[in-house]
Formats: structure tokens, sequence, C-alpha cells
């Protein structure tokens, strides 16, 4: 007696694997960095969530530092320099799904090198001196969305940079600025890609124009093999 039967095949779709969402994350990162270009503006991007605070248990983290950054323009003035921030500082506190953030610089002074655009009319323009300003300072709300602990998370992070500088400086505007993010992480040790979009509200120094609507991007990777932690941030915004 024999037996017969037939074989049926049956067709799945499994998705890309992770590595190869992770060489197309990366390859989109270094294209940005082959296509991003210097910009006139007068603000800098908010800095990348560290998403290591929610790495450990419940913290408080508190850094300090300077930074000499070369060609820096002072837009408001119309001038590009040296730019020297004495007494920048970090404060994260972070308890359960939610970080507190404070940061910004306590000092800048800038030296003017050269000019490519005329003062606004209420702004010192070059006169050989130094200029030297306060801040800016920022206060930010990080709530994660799930548990930290999976290999991919997602967070809202939301917050203000403070009007704390002098307009008659020059070296940033004296107006009130919120933000709201949609952050991601993705986890394959010993590599990490972030990435941030959202939206910025931004004031003005124009009666005629007081606010602008920008975009905010941000993409990371972080390679980290204890003690060694190299990473690297694109951050950057444009006009919505």
């Amino acid at each position: 007696m024999g037996s017969s039967g037939s074989l049926t095949e049956v067709n799945t779709f499994a998705g890309p694997s992770r590595p190869v969402v992770r060489k197309a994350l990366i390859e989109a990162v270094f294209l940005l960095l082959a296509t991003a270009y210097p910009t006139a503006g007068q603000l800098r991007p908010y800095d990348p969530f560290d998403w290591s605070v929610f790495d450990a248990d419940d913290r408080v983290d508190v850094e300090f530092g300077s930074a000499i950054l070369w060609n820096q323009r002072a837009s408001l003035a119309g001038t590009e320099g040296l730019l020297v921030e004495a007494g920048t500082i970090e404060a994260v506190m972070r308890t359960a799904n939610v970080a507190l953030e404070v940061s910004g610089t306590i000092r800048r002074f800038f030296a003017d090198h050269e000019s490519f655009a005329e003062p606004l009319s209420d702004t010192r323009p070059p006169n050989g001196d130094h200029r030297a300003d306060f801040g800016d300072f920022r206060v930010a709300t990080t709530i994660g969305l799930g548990s930290p602990d999976r290999p991919t998370a997602a967070a809202l992070r939301f917050g203000t940079r403070l009007p704390t500088t002098d307009n008659r400086i020059g070296l940033e505007r004296d107006r009130i600025d919120f933000f709201a993010l949609l952050l991601g992480r993705t986890d394959q040790a010993p590599l990490r890609t972030t990435a941030a979009f959202g939206v910025g509200v931004h004031g003005t120094r124009s009666s005629d124009f007081e606010q602008s609507d920008v975009l905010i991007y941000q993409v990371g990777l972080e390679w980290t093999r204890d003690p060694v932690r190299l990473y690297l941030d694109l951050v950057g915004h444009a006009d919505g």
C-alpha cells in the first residue's frame, strides 16, 4: 500500500532584518552630513537628548564645561569671529520615565573678525571691542513612552529657551522660544541609533514677522565599548 500527499508552499514576508535597517540608517546619516552646509542663522540648534539618562537608575547628573568656537556668526551684529563660552552647564534630574533638564551658558565672549552685513538698528556695530553677554538658558522635560529597557524606545521632549540676552550686544535675541520633539532610539550593541523630529516656535527681531516656525531634526550614531564611547550627532532646523 502506498501513500501520497501534497506539498503546499507558503510565502511569508518577515520584513527587513536589523542589520539592513541599521545599514540604511547609517547611510542616511552620512548622506545628510555630505549635504550639510553652514547657514547664516543666529540660532544654534538645540542639543540632542542624551539617552544614557534612561540607562541607569533614578539619578541627578550635573556637567560643567567651556567651549571655543571659530568662525561663528553674530547675525544681529553682522559680524563673524571667535566665540568663547565660559561656564557651560547641563543638569538632568531623572525619576522613573521623566527627565528634567536645565542647561545653558553662564557667559559668552565674542571677538569681531570681519563683517558680512549691516547690524540691526539697535545692535552695537563693530568698534574693536569684544562683546560679552549672558545665556542662553534652556529648560526641558523628556517623557519616556514605554519601557526604556527595550531595544527600541521613544520619548516626547518639550521645553523653552529663555530670553536672557541683550539685543544691544548682538550675540542673541532677547526673545523666548518653544520646542517640541518626538524622539526615537534603537540599540543593537555596540551601536545605538537615535533620531528626533519636531517643531520650534521662535521669536524674532522683526516687527513685521514676530514669530518664526521651524522644523527641527536630529540624527545620531553612538558606539560603545567600555570604557570608550564614540558618538556622532547631526542637528539642525529649517524654516517651516
